[in-house]
């Protein structure tokens, strides 16, 4: 019974904690990959980069803002953040300034 408890704790603490935590891990980095976009010309692309606590596949400048491609999460969908800012770009949630965060749906 009590490893039954320890499991269910367990995979609450997953659950909850992964998401936080990359709040957190791109509330520090933020600055640092700002500071990366500012460094990027027109349809520039680098691969396997870490900023901060984060590593990102691929962090591209394309059609005035800058993506950074985190990968695929277990859904398959690709996910990442966008430094834009001139504007906001489609399909994307605000999180703060001028960043955003998107999700390409794999599934469409």
């Amino acid at each position: 019974m009590a490893k039954r408890i320890l499991y269910v704790l367990l995979a609450v603490l997953i659950v909850v904690d992964v998401p936080w935590a990359e709040g957190l891990r791109f509330e520090h980095s933020s600055g640092e990959m700002a500071e990366f976009a500012r460094t990027l010309g027109q349809n520039d692309e680098v691969r396997d980069v870490s900023l901060g606590l984060l590593s990102f596949v691929f962090v591209r400048q394309e059609e005035g803002h800058v993506v950074f491609y985190r990968g695929r999460g277990w859904d398959h969908d690709g996910w990442g953040y966008i430094w834009s800012p001139g504007h906001r770009p489609a399909d994307t949630r605000h999180l703060d300034g001028p960043w955003y965060r998107f999700r390409d749906d794999a599934h469409m």
